[in-house]
């Protein structure tokens, strides 16, 4: 982060942006710079950092009351050091407990860099922790006829963190049953600080079909005969799956 820019700088609103301001400023700024998209990674780090703080409303009130205060973003990282001149290292420390309490909503990693900050002018910031995105989920409404011979189909769907859509091609395979789990590595929620993107998980709806039932992978019919035919035997053509 570049010294004395804050989180509203960023992201390029003001202290008093409402929150479908700051996530309409998020979403451009995250399709422009999201790495998969050839953006600059550092950058987008830096965007989803300050747009995890300023979208949470507990996060944001303790973020500019540490504003208020007179702290300014470090060159490295969430918050850092340089809290402004007047004010002992002490006296800090009993403000940012006051308002932290702690690791407070912040956890470990934050509450490691400010302790730094109030032990010490121009101590490093601790940074955020990588974490991995959420899976997103769908479903595929597919023909008792495709489900017995198998059949692809191309599905849209929107990432929530920035409102784009992306296309995917779902193989759903012969024999899929109603409720089935197809899982596609790394195509769900985008990560936050450079972690590992989410899974997509796409749960097959089968239809029923009007003559065959399914038990497992066992497929079964009812076929109508006559008492004479069931007393002397008789041999009947019937259909079956996927017209083989």
């Amino acid at each position: 982060m570049a010294a004395g820019k804050t989180f509203y700088d960023i992201l390029g609103v003001s202290k008093s942006a409402s929150d479908k301001e700051i996530k309409s400023a998020f979403r451009k700024l995250a399709q422009k710079y999201h790495p998969d998209a050839g953006g600059d990674e550092a950058k987008f780090k830096e965007i989803s950092e300050a747009y995890e703080t300023l979208s949470d409303e507990k996060k944001r009130k303790e973020y500019d009351q540490m504003l208020m205060f007179g702290g300014m973003p470090g060159a490295g990282g969430a918050y850092g050091g340089g809290y402004g001149a007047g004010a002992g290292a002490s006296g800090w420390g009993d403000i940012f407990d006051s308002i932290f309490s702690g690791n407070g909503a912040w956890g470990s990693d934050w509450g490691s860099g400010f302790a730094g900050a109030a032990g010490a002018a121009g101590a490093g910031a601790g940074r955020s922790r990588a974490r991995k995105g959420g899976d997103l989920s769908l479903t595929v409404d597919v023909t008792a006829e495709d489900a017995f011979r198998g059949v692809t189909h191309k599905v849209t769907y929107r990432i929530p963190s920035t409102g784009e859509q992306q296309t995917i091609t779902v193989s759903v395979p012969a024999g899929a049953v109603d409720g089935g789990k197809l899982r596609y590595k790394r195509r769900g929620e985008y990560g936050v600080a450079g972690g590992e993107r989410g899974d997509l998980v796409v749960t097959t709806h089968v239809e029923e079909h009007p003559l065959f039932k399914r038990k497992g992978a066992d497929v079964t019919m009812e076929v109508p005969i006559s008492v004479y035919e069931a007393a002397l035997g008789c041999t009947v053509d019937v259909p079956t799956p996927g017209g083989a």
